[in-house]
């Protein structure tokens, strides 16, 4: 089934013409999801993706001057461990094999990252975005299982299924 997702990300304003002329650069295979280029989305009133994006972008990267595209998002080839439980008991099946693999090669298990799941997952499946539910208030300084910022985050690891590039937003 097609999946059509409206993504936005949060960049700073002088990268927009490049974006919307030449599309988005790929990020490295060691962020959280892997390879990919990262959006935020909209989920229900859960979370607002153009928020998410433009904070990101001032707070996070620290931009003077941001800006947020909008981008539709289209595949058949994804992999959403926010609605889809197979996908879910999948991730959960393959973290247990890849962490048993990394422990027994005398790696200590602080040094597991997702990115390292979602490589495989990716190799394994060819799949063109992931779409994972993030706790952005997770580093408050202690432990909490109250989730008290929710994030609807996507990569896109194929850049050929982003069709459209708009700003909706620029300093």
């Amino acid at each position: 089934m097609n999946s059509k997702i409206i993504g936005y990300h949060g960049t700073h304003s002088k990268n927009v013409d490049s974006i919307i002329k030449n599309g988005y650069r790929l990020s490295g295979e060691k962020e959280w999801f892997g390879r990919g280029v990262y959006f935020f989305q909209d989920y229900s009133s859960i979370t607002n993706g153009f928020e998410e994006a433009k904070l990101w972008a001032i707070n996070v990267k620290k931009f003077k001057k941001s800006a947020v595209l909008q981008s539709l998002i289209i595949s058949t080839k994804y992999f959403d461990l926010v609605d889809n439980i197979e996908h879910r008991k999948y991730y959960d099946k393959l973290r247990k094999s890849l962490t048993e693999l990394h422990k027994k090669s005398g790696k200590d298990i602080k040094d597991f990252h997702d990115h390292i799941i979602f490589n495989k997952l990716s190799e394994e499946d060819n799949i063109d975005f992931i779409r994972a539910c993030v706790d952005a208030g997770r580093n408050y300084g202690y432990y909490s299982i109250v989730v008290r910022r929710l994030q609807v985050q996507i990569c896109v690891r194929n850049s050929n299924c982003i069709k459209e590039n708009k700003c909706i937003y620029k300093e």
